[in-house]
């Protein structure tokens, strides 16, 4: 057992003198010695090291050989900590070789670890892999759940500002991308026309106060005018001319700033609105 902890010491070493071959020759020699001995800790890190070396060589297929069989020993050692790395690690190497369902697997399965040991660093950590897997298969709900996540364990774990304000802009980011806005619409408007169907107007006219919003977001300013007039409308057949007279100057104003885009012709219709709404 000594011999081959000996060489798994001269292989950090190495490592740490950027001895790459050097280092991987030391810890498949170290492997044999620990096979012999039955050194099954032994084994586990350094079937993890040889991982790490081939995954930063982008020899995935060695790297997943490696990091499976450590992980057998991290279960077979009940070494939890070892066990949510493996995992991640075979997380990452899935990611890389684009089997995305088996990654999600993978990080769901460390995720729990983390969460189980109460680590909201682990939390945050794993949580923005699967946010990364969920937005490589184009799932931007779900990538965004994900990242929102990642932003609050990592923020409850005091890391860098910088790091937090990243997840932050990348949510942001997500949320003004066309596939997102074009699902959400749909999601809004199907809404809208099952409670206008079943008469429910109060709700209608929040989801409709809802969509007006999610369009100014979007800096479609005629859908918002769009919208309002829909407003109006469910209003004035509730004979509930206050909040009418409210979503009249609304939509004056919203005309306006049209005219300030350019969109002159639009200064009638404000004109129009604003006396509406007197």
């Amino acid at each position: 057992m000594e011999e081959g902890r000996n060489l798994e010491k001269l292989a950090y070493e190495n490592l740490q003198k950027n001895n790459i071959e050097d280092a991987k020759s030391n810890f498949l020699e170290a492997l044999k010695h620990m096979e012999k001995a039955g050194d099954d800790t032994g084994q586990a890190y350094v079937l993890g090291n040889l991982g790490n070396i081939f995954f930063q060589s982008k020899q995935f297929d060695k790297a997943e050989d490696f990091y499976s069989r450590s992980l057998t020993f991290m279960e077979k050692l009940k070494d939890d900590k070892g066990i949510e790395s493996s995992l991640g690690n075979l997380g990452s190497v899935y990611f890389y070789q684009g089997s995305l369902d088996k990654a999600e697997e993978s990080y769901q399965k460390a995720l729990q670890i983390m969460i189980k040991a109460n680590d909201p660093l682990g939390q945050g950590i794993y949580n923005e892999y699967l946010g990364n897997t969920f937005l490589k298969q184009e799932n931007l709900e779900q990538a965004i759940e994900y990242y929102q996540k990642a932003k609050e364990f990592m923020a409850l774990a005091k890391q860098d500002e910088r790091k937090i304000q990243q997840l932050e802009n990348k949510v942001e980011s997500l949320k003004k991308h066309p596939a997102y806005l074009e699902k959400n619409e749909s999601a809004l408007l199907a809404e809208v026309e099952t409670l206008t169907s079943t008469g429910q107007n109060t709700k209608v006219i929040a989801k409709l106060q809802e969509l007006e919003e999610f369009y100014f977001q979007w800096k479609r300013m005629d859908k918002v005018a769009e919208t309002i007039q829909k407003t109006i409308a469910v209003l004035e057949g509730m004979e509930d001319k206050t909040s009418a007279s409210i979503c009249y100057a609304n939509l004056a104003g919203v005309y306006l700033q049209m005219v300030s885009e350019g969109q002159t012709e639009k200064v009638d219709e404000a004109e129009a609105n604003f006396k509406k709404a007197l």
